[in-house]
Formats: structure tokens, C-alpha cells, sequence
């Protein structure tokens, strides 16, 4: 017998869950590799529209962009989720999703942003430089070997890399990288 997931204030057996996360090809694969880790809390960082907030229950997500306009579609398409501007406060959770988010920022975007998380967590989706574009552009294609060091900076070692084919318009090639936090080993 399949175990229950409580989900916002409904019961779902696990077939359930994973039909209604398949309906959306990339959601559901954020969706698989996340409950993989079983997170209690999860911000997602440049949520847009919230796509991804359906594979959530709704107390455990929070979707975060700094476009107000689009936060203001998100939470008209999902009034049962939270979504917010973000300020200069401190977040605390156990997941952060970055879903083709980084690609858009500097690098001194991400520190600054990732220094404003505090997270056990992070799983960054996206093409990496290394794969195949097509023609895809973005402002910053960055290796797993750039994102390995930049998230060092932040004590989050690679904990796992899979890269799968994603189709929507077209196919391509996504990294999901997951990296852990690894607290500092204190001076003795």
C-alpha cells in the first residue's frame, strides 16, 4: 500500500502525486528530485509565474521574484500559494530552487542572494555551458565546475548532477544540480 503525503489540507496516495507532478515535464522533475530529499520547506527563487508551486503542498512553498508584476500572476493563478516580493530580509529553509534563474544574474547577483538564504539545499536547473545550446542565449552560461565553486563560497558542496531532456517548445538538455550545506568544521 502506497504511503499518504498530507498535501494543503487533502490526502494524496504517492501514484497520486506523481501523476499530478507528470502533467508538467520539468515540474515533475524538480518535483522527483526534490521529494527525493523530503524537505519540510521550500523557497523557490524567481518562482515567475509559480509554475512550479503545484508540486508543493501549499504551506510548504514559497515563491519568491523580484518582479512584482509577474508575483501579481502568480498569485492570482495560485491564490493558495505564498508569493512575495523579496527584501533585504535573512531566509531560512530547508530547499531552495533556482529554476533558470542564475542564468539571467552576475555572479555578484548569486552571492548576493544566496548570502540572504540560508538553506540545507539548493538545486539549480538550467542549461550549463558545457551542453549543447541550439539556439538558445542567455546572458551568463556558466559550467558545473563554475557553479561547483561559486556555491563553495557558500558551504554548499555538489551533492548530485543529472542532466535530462526536457521538452517543451524543443528539447534540450537540463543540469539539475544539487548541492548540500556542509557546516564549517569549528576551531578548535
Amino acid at each position: 500500500m502506497a504511503k499518504v503525503r498530507k498535501v494543503g489540507e487533502w490526502s494524496e496516495t504517492i501514484p497520486e502525486i506523481k501523476k499530478r507532478i507528470q502533467k508538467h515535464e520539468f515540474a515533475g522533475l524538480v518535483g522527483n528530485i526534490v521529494s527525493d530529499i523530503g524537505p519540510s520547506h521550500v523557497i523557490d527563487l524567481g518562482c515567475g509565474e509559480g509554475r512550479l508551486s503545484q508540486v508543493f503542498a501549499k504551506n510548504d512553498y514559497l515563491g519568491l521574484d523580484i518582479d512584482e508584476k509577474i508575483i501579481n500572476v502568480a498569485k492570482t493563478q495560485f491564490s493558495d500559494y505564498a508569493f512575495l516580493v523579496p527584501d533585504d530580509s535573512i531566509f531560512s529553509t530547508d530547499m531552495c530552487i533556482a529554476s533558470r534563474v542564475f542564468l539571467e544574474i552576475t555572479e555578484k547577483k548569486i552571492h548576493e542572494i544566496l548570502t540572504r538564504m540560508r538553506c540545507k539545499w539548493l538545486l539549480v536547473a538550467e542549461p550549463l555551458a558545457s551542453q549543447e545550446q541550439g539556439n538558445v542565449l542567455s546572458f551568463n552560461q556558466r559550467s558545473r565546475e563554475d557553479y561547483i565553486a561559486m556555491m563553495r563560497a557558500h558551504d554548499l558542496l555538489l551533492f548530485k548532477h543529472m542532466v535530462k531532456t526536457v521538452t517543451n517548445e524543443t528539447k534540450e538538455d537540463v543540469s539539475f544540480l544539487l548541492f548540500k550545506k556542509c557546516e564549517r568544521n569549528p576551531v578548535s
